[in-house]
């Protein structure tokens, strides 16, 4: 069930030109179909004709065989039709068979996506330089706002931005017989979505994340506190906005509960503490991806950049891909964050790893029967997405800025260019 037109903007083969063909036969049938009148006729079990008539004697036919296991042989019109299980024959004249919606007769494209690495602009560098730069957990500058609880990270930032941050802290006794034992006490955070990175200290402590269907989630880690203050920083984040269902535009976003449990074998609420908040992160607030804004922090240049650092930018000085083929970026050793290639953004990236069983896919699929959201998965146990289409109008032919905001942790060096490049069978 891919699109005709794939996110490169090229037809997807054989699905395109199917329906290619589909439209030409229903253009056949314009006429009649716009002015005529239709009867409906059985031509026994589970197949049956829609039969348009105009008054000038034209006639189209539309046999549709519901059987969603056997192909059967039907007379219509003293001619006999082989009509495949659950598919629909279309007879622009009442007698010629011109297009059946089981019968692909259009070619097929094979894809192969080539990769590239990442050529350095700077040619008088003999390892691959990346420019670095780190942000803090929590409040950067002044705060934008402190209350007691929480709000809807939706109606907050406005969609100005994907982030949110939220800190309040709690001091513990240091008597503290947990502190003794050098046992852990369990954070646990709900939120209506759509996920959410957790630090202690300065720390990071993990992340956690609802679904499509269902965005809201609970985040449960043991964490480390020492005597004295300790700073939780909370990173909500939003992932889009919802643009369907019932509802849609009241489901909010954002955490609604925080509590620590296991300090004196009880559960601290923290959810009516003081929170301060923070909406975006400082680079972005910065625009350290464009523009002046690219010196307005102070990089580290290395040739061996940190791997598996949550909240860090990277930033490289890069050739565009050889060739004239769509291009992608391959991020499957990324984490979650977003990318800019000279200024413009490509979009947030996030090779998560689908959550169906390898059983819950097919081989092949079979198109017979009723369509429901779940047939004829495929990509079980893959990353949900790992190439990100960058127009190659963006780049030049040397001196591309590329950037990277990585949330969570991953390995830039294993960063690539795909080109995709299509070829027909």
């Amino acid at each position: 069930y891919d699109a005709p037109v794939d996110e490169y903007g090229l037809p997807r083969l054989p699905k395109w030109g199917h329906l290619k063909d589909l439209h030409k036969a229903i253009k056949l049938c314009e006429h009649v179909l716009l002015y005529g009148k239709s009867v409906n006729v059985s031509l026994g079990p589970s197949v049956e004709a829609d039969v348009y008539t105009d008054s000038s004697g034209a006639c189209a036919a539309f046999i549709a065989n519901v059987d969603d296991k056997n192909d059967k042989t039907v007379e219509f019109r003293n001619a006999s039709y082989h009509i495949p299980a659950w598919s629909v024959s279309i007879l622009p004249d009442c007698k010629n068979v011109v297009y059946n919606t089981a019968k692909v007769t259009t070619q097929t494209n094979k894809i192969a996506m080539i990769p590239e690495k990442l050529q350095q602009s700077d040619k008088g560098q003999k390892t691959f330089k990346w420019d670095v730069w780190k942000e803090n957990p929590g409040i950067w500058g002044k705060p934008d706002f402190v209350i007691n609880g929480f709000v809807d990270h939706i109606n907050t930032t406005k969609d100005t931005t994907d982030y949110l941050w939220h800190t309040t802290s709690i001091s513990i006794d240091e008597n503290e017989e947990l502190l003794k034992k050098g046992s852990k006490p369990v954070l646990v955070i709900e939120s209506k979505g759509h996920a959410l990175h957790a630090f202690v200290n300065q720390k990071y402590q993990g992340t956690a994340y609802g679904n499509g269907s269902h965005s809201a989630f609970t985040f449960k880690n043991p964490i480390s506190l020492k005597a004295g203050k300790n700073e939780i920083a909370l990173l909500s984040l939003t992932v889009g906005l919802q643009t369907a269902g019932p509802f849609y535009d009241f489901v909010g976003a954002g955490v609604t509960s925080v509590k620590i449990k296991g300090l004196n074998n009880k559960t601290i609420d923290l959810s009516s503490n003081a929170w301060t908040y923070k909406i975006g992160v400082q680079g972005e607030h910065l625009k350290i991806y464009q523009g002046n804004g690219l010196n307005s922090v102070s990089w580290t240049s290395t040739s061996e950049p940190p791997k598996g650092q949550t909240l860090t930018w990277y930033k490289a000085i890069v050739d565009a891909p050889p060739g004239d083929e769509p291009v992608g970026l391959d991020m499957l050793y990324m984490g979650k964050g977003f990318a800019w290639l000279n200024g413009e953004g490509i979009g947030r990236y996030w090779p998560r790893i689908s959550e169906f069983k390898k059983e819950d896919c097919v081989e092949e699929c079979d198109y017979r029967g009723k369509f429901n959201p779940d047939k004829c998965d495929t990509g079980c146990g893959e990353p949900s997405q790992k190439w990100y289409h960058v127009p190659r109008s963006w780049f030049k032919p040397s001196g591309n800025v590329l950037v990277f905001f990585e949330e969570k942790g991953g390995d830039p060096t294993k960063i690539t260019f795909v080109r995709r490049k299509v070829s027909t069978t």
